[in-house]
This record gives structure tokens, C-alpha cells and sequence, in this order.
């Protein structure tokens, strides 16, 4: 399967439970060694079933893309118009609130695909920015980011229960000349 054939495109409810299957998995390898066993079930279903998919899909003001790679879904991602964090103020944001990507097609070319149509889609739509939080122990996250132009201008806390995670607020301004290279994931 080249990379090349990946196929990014709005989601669909049928996509509703790979999308979950799919967004547990990578939420689990992430943050499932920092959460205790208790928290874990009631947030996923709550956060990333397929009724909750499939909710997004079909009633939501938020743009939710998905990668399909050999009719496979491999990755998601999700724009949303959030409230601003604190130093983006003023500026037409929207919020990438999610970009989660099956460890298979990690280094790829797939995460930076979809990034690429994150980028396009809110220029679209008229932002001059896109932002997002990402864990700071998530170190490749933080390095994706930080070499597709985002820059860190803040912090914040993300509270899953009782349990608070730490927050870096980054944001990458949107131009047309940058948004036409894709940045390389490797």
C-alpha cells in the first residue's frame, strides 16, 4: 500500500464505528498508561463511540475528515470553532481538536496528509489560523507539530475526570505559500 494512494475525505456515517474503533486505540496508546482503568471506559464511551461518531457526523458544526487508505480508515482528523485560548485573540482561528493517526502510518506521509487538508479546509472557510492543544509528554506529537510551523504560545490543563493533563497551546498561522508545501513527517 503506497502512501500515495491515500484518500482524505469528509466522513460519513457509515465510518461512525471505525472511526471509534480507531480513535480508542490511539487515545489508549497515548494516554492510557497516565489514566487509571476506571476513567478509561466511561470517557471513551462517552468521547469516542460510535453513537458520539456518528452524532459528529450527522449534527455537528465541526469538520471531521477521515484518511482511507485500501478502504481501511487509518487516520481522523477534527476542526472545531472553540472558544480561543489565551494570545490568539483576534486572530480567525479554528481548532484542531484532533488528529489521530494509527501507529502503522506513523512517519508515513499520512499524518502530514491530513494536516495538509486540516490547513486547507480552514482556509476555505476563511481562518487566518489553526490551534490546538497537545499533551507535553506526547513528544512526537510535539515534534510533528513543531515541524509543520506550529509554535507553542501557552499552556493549558485538560482535565479526563480527576486526572489533569498538561497542555501545550500551539498555533500555526495560515498562508497560502506555506500551506502548499507539505512538510515532511519523518
Amino acid at each position: 500500500m503506497a502512501i500515495a494512494d491515500l484518500i482524505i475525505r469528509p466522513a460519513l456515517p457509515a465510518d461512525a464505528l471505525p472511526l471509534s474503533l480507531l480513535a480508542q486505540r490511539v487515545f489508549l496508546r497515548t494516554y492510557g498508561a497516565a489514566l487509571r482503568g476506571i476513567v478509561v471506559g466511561p470517557f471513551l464511551d462517552a468521547t469516542f463511540s460510535a453513537a458520539a461518531f456518528t452524532e459528529l457526523i450527522t449534527n455537528s458544526a465541526d469538520y471531521l475528515a477521515v484518511a482511507v487508505l485500501s478502504e481501511q480508515l487509518v487516520g481522523y482528523l477534527r476542526l472545531t470553532n472553540s472558544p480561543l485560548p489565551a494570545g490568539v485573540a483576534g486572530v480567525a482561528t479554528l481548532e484542531l481538536a484532533q488528529l489521530y493517526l494509527d501507529e502503522r502510518y506513523h512517519g508515513r506521509g499520512a499524518g502530514v496528509a491530513l494536516l495538509h487538508a486540516a490547513c486547507q479546509y480552514a482556509q476555505s472557510i476563511g481562518a487566518a489560523a489553526i490551534w490546538l492543544c497537545a499533551w507535553e509528554q506526547n513528544e512526537r506529537a510535539l515534534r510533528f507539530y513543531e515541524k509543520s510551523g506550529f509554535r507553542a504560545i501557552g499552556r493549558c490543563e485538560v482535565l479526563v475526570d480527576q486526572i489533569v493533563f498538561q497542555d501545550l497551546v500551539m498555533l500555526r498561522t495560515l498562508d497560502h505559500a506555506s500551506d502548499s508545501e507539505v512538510p515532511n513527517d519523518r
